[in-house]
């Protein structure tokens, strides 16, 4: 059994308590009302990312280019991800160039899509953060043949199985880059193996267009043949999925920093929430992989819209854990004892300070296991630099 204890305990998005400590093992047990919170500490739930590629964190400024995002994908992405994809040291470079920013913005769980996604399980376990992992299947880009695409997630689900911290789904990357008929086959593979989706739907316009044109049908007749609306999918993104998604199994993965670079359009994420959605942010690519951007950037872009501190905040917590199944992502009874410990001068509103102060994680547990005390402890710094040194100089050299 252990506990924490910090002047505020911020329960959920609406529920903050001061002077109070969280006694825990795997699972929190209780909050004790009354204890001796340290002054200028702040205990939340971890955060999540719902929608991530580690692997891109080396290219992350690219997005800043003022290309658009089929053009960002064909002179960035791709030949990037090439190379991730061919070198496994490059993957795990990348990965935890990734996965270590956002852990120092207090992140206790990751949904990323990529290639050589064992090698980036690998990385999770070793830093002791969630990860639910998939890979971007596509018919041709990085694979030689969509098969090849399925049969690499195949394997991922595979090594996930069973594990503690880390779990797998299918991630069929975009109606563009499959088939109908593709894209179906990939949704009963999820069916088969008791599996959700990671997908990106409704990006960008050209999803819809690009259906009419090449098959004769929009999005509402592709969710319907493909048989997405009857699956578990993260859909990253959906700027323009309104009135074609149902809360009843899509949970949206929100990321307006890479939306607005690329110009992909806002989403109505005021209307998304008003009709029951859950909601979670992620980082996409970016030009930082610091979560706590991502929510600023969420409320500067909608607050007009009606958006909240407090929404923002949920988006975080409860929307990333509910969207991936893995819990209320709230500081209650029962729930994984997924824990940010946070370090920060004078204290206002205790979530405003993490978000928009100069807070830091002093610690992070992830079920009940302490994985950062003022740095990771599954990794040492000089692994960490020397990862990043490389990552770094081999994106150098194809920039």
């Amino acid at each position: 059994m252990g506990d924490v204890c910090g002047e505020y305990v911020v329960i959920d998005a609406y529920h903050v308590v001061r002077n109070a400590c969280v006694i825990f093992n795997s699972f929190i047990k209780r909050i004790e009302e009354g204890g001796p919170g340290e002054p200028g500490t702040i205990i939340t739930h971890g955060f999540g990312s719902l929608h991530t590629h580690l692997a891109l964190r080396p290219i992350g400024w690219t997005v800043t280019s003022s290309a658009s995002l089929d053009e960002w994908v064909r002179r960035y992405a791709w030949p990037w991800e090439r190379l991730v994809k061919a070198d496994s040291e490059l993957a795990t470079a990348s990965a935890v160039w990734g996965a270590y920013e956002l852990m120092k913005s207090g992140v206790t769980l990751v949904a990323d899509m990529h290639f050589n996604e064992v090698k980036v399980g690998e990385v999770m376990e070793k830093l002791g953060i969630r990860s639910d992992l998939s890979v971007a299947i596509m018919d041709g880009g990085v694979f030689e043949s969509f098969e090849e695409a399925v049969e690499e997630n195949k394997e991922l689900i595979r090594w996930a199985r069973g594990r503690r911290a880390v779990t797998a789904r299918y991630g069929p990357c975009t109606p563009r880059l499959l088939t109908p008929e593709q894209y179906g086959l990939v949704v009963q593979l999820a069916v088969e193996d008791g599996v959700g989706l990671h997908t990106h739907i409704a990006e960008v316009p050209d999803d819809e267009l690009y259906l009419l044109k090449r098959y004769g049908i929009g999005l509402r007749d592709f969710v319907s043949v493909t048989g997405l609306s009857t699956m578990n999918a993260v859909v990253a993104h959906a700027i323009w999925a309104f009135g074609l998604i149902e809360p009843s199994w899509a949970s949206i993965a929100h990321s307006p920093r890479s939306n607005t670079a690329l110009g992909d359009g806002k989403a109505p994420i005021v209307k998304y929430l008003a009709d029951g959605f859950v909601v979670g942010l992620g980082v996409d690519v970016a030009p930082r992989y610091d979560i706590r951007e991502e929510a600023r950037a969420a409320y500067y872009l909608h607050s007009l819209d009606g958006l909240t501190i407090e929404n923002v905040y949920a988006m975080l917590t409860e929307g990333s854990y509910a969207g991936l199944g893995l819990g209320m992502g709230r500081l209650v009874k029962g729930e994984p004892a997924d824990l940010v410990v946070w370090r920060v001068g004078d204290v206002g509103n205790p979530i405003s300070s993490v978000l928009f102060g100069n807070a830091h994680p002093a610690k992070i547990f992830v079920g009940g296991s302490l994985v950062w005390d003022n740095g990771p402890i599954g990794i040492s710094f000089k692994e960490i630099n020397e990862l990043i040194h490389f990552a770094y100089s081999v994106m150098r050299k194809g920039a």
